[in-house]
């Protein structure tokens, strides 16, 4: 028991240490969880995201129109 904790913890360490030491991995999660990736709105199909861009509205203000 004592030693399955242990690995388990030595993997997650090592997994942490991987994950902020490679510029690679750090980029992807950068990207990933940025600002635009996040709150905007994204449709596979072209033509619900161009209904959406035409109908979205402020969500502060709505009667404006962004």
């Amino acid at each position: 028991m004592r030693i399955t904790v242990f690995v388990a913890a030595a993997a997650l360490l090592g997994g942490l240490y991987y994950v902020q030491e490679s510029p690679e991995v750090k980029q992807k999660i950068k990207h990933t969880f940025s600002r635009e990736n996040l709150f905007e709105v994204k449709f596979k199909n072209p033509e619900k995201q161009k209904e959406f861009e035409k109908n979205k509205s402020s969500l502060f203000y709505p009667d404006s129109k962004s």
